[in-house]
């Protein structure tokens, strides 16, 4: 599928970028003599970004600067994909008469910037202007374009131009399976939503605000301000709000429920003098564990219950309920890592099931996080046990620093 990248994307990453020094780092990368000013790593700026798009002369990107100053280099970000070849040049129109270019590529980025120079040019082009006519970059990725001066004392504007020669550039596959960057972009913008708020609102306004198909705040997350982006990314905002963005709604949509009307709970006396002595005993400063057990109340409708009914019907009776996230199911080897985390284990859930009257049960969690106070941040998780005879005990281990 070949698709475009917009050109507003490539103006926003321009704007955000302006002036930046660009991370040149690794063997073979020092430019030409500056001399002895300073490395020439340190004299290059990301000014703004080729984007490629469509044109009647097919894949095009063009952009540009100014030589105000002596060794200046000026950088272009360029993403394509792997095995493409492209045409990269300072184009005579829109070029001062006389300016002596350099033209070089970097990349693809990777941990720690710009580790390898692909290719330089001083007079392939027009006069004395730089142009590489037929460049494979070898990996999808982000590339770095510098621009430079033969003598590093030119003066004056110049025009850059990068030209697709294989027409594939930006032809990616898209994933039809939400990608973790974009899910983890969701969940940030829930968390902050909730945290903007009041507490009232419910996670799942939070979920349909943060994934509303005209905002486009995960993709310029995931592709925009960040120099290494993802294969992915290279098909565009169109390819992300019409496939990938579906996906994470689907697959994230069971984690965000919209509340229904809660269970009610029919308190019940002690846990016992085994679970109380244990409970106690991980009571410190900053944490502790504790746990209520109860049973529901069926409802007048008949309808059966079930445990995501339960688990949400005890995240609605809890204080701030929107801060609670959901895992509307999970194991007793997830509780059992927590609870031998605050020396509950062994054998504290053969206790909990002596109290219930039942050994058939299943685990739904509840975990929050939140700043209560100036420099101090809580967190708790709560795992709810509900037993196939109706009991529920909810077990809470809670934490904070100062």
């Amino acid at each position: 599928m070949m698709t475009t990248t917009r050109v507003a994307l490539g103006m926003m990453i321009a704007l955000a970028l302006g002036g930046c020094a660009a991370e040149l780092k690794g063997p073979g990368l020092p430019g030409p003599d500056v001399a002895g000013k300073a490395d020439f790593s340190d004299r290059v700026s990301i000014e703004g970004e080729l984007v490629l798009a469509e044109t009647v002369d097919g894949l095009v990107a063009e952009d540009g600067g100014e030589f105000t100053e002596d060794f200046e280099y000026q950088g272009f970000r360029l993403r394509t994909r792997g095995g493409s070849r492209l045409r990269v040049e300072v184009t005579q129109r829109g070029t001062v008469r006389g300016l002596d270019t350099v033209l070089y590529v970097y990349g693809p980025y990777g941990s720690g910037g710009y580790q390898s120079r692909l290719a330089t040019d001083d007079d392939a082009g027009w006069g004395s202007l730089s142009r590489l006519d037929d460049l494979e970059f070898p990996e999808t990725g982000d590339y770095l374009v510098v621009v430079g001066t033969h003598d590093g004392i030119g003066r004056g504007s110049y025009n850059l131009e990068a030209t697709c020669l294989t027409g594939d550039c930006l032809d990616v596959e898209v994933p039809v399976t939400c990608p973790g960057s974009v899910e983890e972009s969701i969940y940030e913008c829930v968390n902050e939503w909730i945290a903007e708020g009041d507490y009232t609102d419910t996670r799942r306004e939070g979920f349909t605000a943060c994934t509303d198909a005209a905002d486009d705040i995960h993709f310029e997350t995931v592709c925009g301000a960040s120099s290494s982006i993802e294969a992915w990314c290279l098909a565009g905002f169109d390819a992300y709000r019409d496939t990938v963005l579906p996906a994470c709604v689907t697959a994230l949509d069971p984690a965000f429920p919209e509340d229904t009307d809660p269970l009610g709970f029919r308190y019940r006396g002690g846990l016992g003098a085994d679970i109380d002595a244990r409970l106690e005993a991980t009571e410190s400063a900053c944490c502790g564990a504790s746990a209520v057990t109860a049973e529901v109340i069926a409802p007048t409708s008949g309808e059966a219950v079930t445990l995501a009914w339960v688990v949400d019907s005890v995240r609605q009776a809890e204080d701030m309920p929107s801060l609670w996230q959901t895992n509307a199911e999970t194991d007793v080897a997830a509780f059992d890592r927590q609870a031998v985390s605050y020396d509950l284990a062994p054998g504290f859930v053969e206790l909990l099931e002596a109290n219930a009257g039942s050994n058939s049960f299943r685990i739904g969690h509840l975990d929050a996080n939140w700043y209560a106070a100036a420099g101090a941040e809580a967190w708790e998780d709560l795992y709810i046990f509900y037993f196939d005879n109706g009991v529920v005990t909810t077990v809470r281990f809670s934490a904070g620093e100062t």
